[in-house]
C-alpha cells in the first residue's frame, strides 16, 4: 500500500502535509515539483529540497525534465532564472528519480501509459515489471545520449 500525490508545482504546504500523512506507509511523488504561475521561488525551492531530503519515492515529470542541461521541450511554467539552480539540483540528486514504479498491481508514472504505447512494445498490461524497466531503460538511454552529447 501506498499513498500517491502528483503535481505539488513548488506548493511547500501540500508536501508537507502530504508526507505527514500516514507516515507509516510508502509515500510516492508523482513528480512536477517544480514550475508554477503562482509560487515564489523559495517556495520551489523548499518543495525539492523536502521532497529530496524525505523517505518518499520519486517520479520524474514533465516540468522537472525540462531543467536538465539539454531538455527536449519546455513547460508552460518554465523559469528560465530558475534553469541553472534547479538544473544543478535534478543532475546532483539525479539517482532519486524514477520515470516509473510498478506497486501493488498498479504502474505509476507521471503522464500514464497508453495503450498505443502497450501496443508498440507488444507488452500486456499484465506484465508490470516489464513496462517499469523498459521505462526506466529508455530513461536511462536519454541521459546517456545527453551526456555523451555535453561532453
Amino acid at each position: 500500500m501506498a499513498l500517491v500525490i502528483g503535481d505539488i508545482h513548488g506548493r511547500i504546504k501540500k508536501a508537507e502535509r502530504f508526507l505527514a500523512h500516514k507516515p507509516e506507509i510508502k509515500h510516492i511523488f508523482a513528480g512536477d515539483y517544480v514550475d508554477s504561475f503562482d509560487a515564489k521561488d523559495i517556495d520551489i525551492y523548499n518543495t525539492i529540497k523536502l521532497v529530496i531530503e524525505s523517505d518518499a519515492e520519486l517520479i520524474i515529470g514533465n516540468h522537472d525534465l525540462h531543467y536538465f542541461g539539454r531538455p527536449p521541450f519546455n513547460c508552460t511554467g518554465f523559469r528560465p532564472h530558475m534553469a541553472n539552480g534547479l538544473g544543478d539540483i535534478f543532475e546532483n540528486f539525479i539517482d532519486r528519480f524514477e520515470p516509473a514504479i510498478a506497486l501493488d498491481g498498479f504502474l505509476i508514472t507521471h503522464g500514464g501509459l497508453t495503450t498505443g504505447l502497450a501496443d508498440m512494445l507488444y507488452i500486456t498490461y499484465s506484465d508490470l515489471g516489464f513496462i517499469m524497466n523498459k521505462i526506466n531503460a529508455e530513461w536511462e538511454h536519454f541521459l546517456d545520449i545527453r551526456m555523451r552529447a555535453a561532453g
